[in-house]
């Protein structure tokens, strides 16, 4: 991130820079305009979300708790940043939270199915990049409609 020219410092000893990485990893953020808007994003998520986001993207599965692996995040931001290419840095924002938010609630409606060490809990978003897809402009306006969607989960 650093060679982006973003102009922040990132210390992955710290939960919540490793977790921030990690989605922009997943958002394939390779400039310095994407990495703002996706620490814009990152900075407006209600502290509950925010905080969920951290725990869960630092589990790693080696200590006593069973990762949950929310599948396609890297094609739903991908199908999201495409939509809202032209749009204003506002407009793209709000989009990059609403995915953010929509993580959270995936991982925190998943979070009671984890049982015994070595289950893996997966989330499949398949669905809803068809979803984004269809929905089109009216999610480009309304980035909130992800909160309609339901998660489903697949038990391994």
């Amino acid at each position: 991130m650093t060679h982006t020219g973003l102009q922040k410092t990132f210390d992955l000893r710290e939960s919540h820079d490793r977790a921030f990485l990690r989605l922009c990893a997943m958002g394939r953020v390779a400039t310095k305009e994407l990495g703002e808007r996706f620490l814009s994003a990152w900075s407006q998520l209600p502290y509950l979300a925010y905080q969920t986001l951290v725990t869960e993207l630092n589990i790693d599965g080696l200590g006593n708790e069973c990762p949950i692996t929310v599948y396609y995040m890297s094609a739903l931001f991908g199908k999201v940043l495409h939509l809202t290419a032209d749009c204003s840095e506002e407009k793209q924002v709000s989009a990059i939270k609403s995915v953010m938010m929509f993580m959270s609630r995936a991982y925190n409606s998943n979070a009671r199915h984890r049982s015994a060490q070595g289950v893996i809990v997966e989330v499949d978003v398949r669905d809803l990049i068809e979803f984004v897809e269809i929905k089109g402009a009216e999610f480009v306006e309304n980035p909130s409609i992800l909160d309609e969607c339901e998660i489903e989960l697949n038990e391994q």
